[in-house]
């Protein structure tokens, strides 16, 4: 292992050493509820309805390709879990890069961007940081593995962002030269 990864390790145990030790009933019952928010079908279920509501495709095709593509990735890294006498809920799959703060993440970026620019990223820090929080609260998660679900899905939803605007500007791009050799053609003829 490599000595930062023995550092991140060592601090990943001893975080989350801290939490299960200071767990109270009440904050249980509460991560438990929060977490759901982080389930696919749950912030799916938003995502598609600004989807229906605003006449645009592009999230959802986001969404449920980041979520694809994070499961990939989380079986091909193949973490381990922390210890199951940790465990309040029961996880499903590897534990890098955390599925509910990845899925979290990038669906409150594509909600927030559908209320407008200047919410997208409050609301992800907001609902992210929730979710992402009540995962390692409820001990099925490493401190690192909530912050590469979170780092996942900024950066999933950026390249959509990204991809979306390049693949919208490309016809226009590509149409010009034509356009414009058309438009000249007709001048010398006419």
């Amino acid at each position: 292992m490599w000595p930062v990864a023995r550092r991140l390790a060592a601090w990943d145990h001893a975080l989350l050493t801290v939490v299960v030790n200071r767990r109270r009933p009440d904050v249980t019952r509460l991560a438990r509820l929060v977490t759901l928010v982080g389930e696919p079908a749950v912030m799916a279920f938003p995502v598609l309805v600004t989807c229906v509501r605003g006449r645009r495709w592009r999230p959802i095709v986001v969404f449920t390709s980041g979520l694809a593509v994070r499961a990939v990735l989380s079986r091909l890294i193949g973490r381990a879990r922390p210890p199951q006498s940790w465990w309040l809920a029961e996880p499903t799959g590897p534990s890098l890069p955390s599925r509910h703060t990845a899925t979290a993440t990038l669906g409150a970026l594509l909600l927030g961007e559908q209320l407008g620019r200047g919410h997208a990223v409050q609301i992800a820090v907001v609902i992210a940081g929730s979710v992402g929080a009540s995962r390692i609260y409820l001990g099925v998660h490493w401190p690192t593995d909530v912050a590469a679900g979170a780092a996942f899905g900024v950066l999933w939803w950026a390249l959509g962002v990204m991809d979306f605007r390049n693949l919208h500007q490309q016809p226009q791009t590509l149409a010009r030269p034509c356009i414009e050799r058309s438009l000249h053609t007709e001048s010398i003829r006419g």
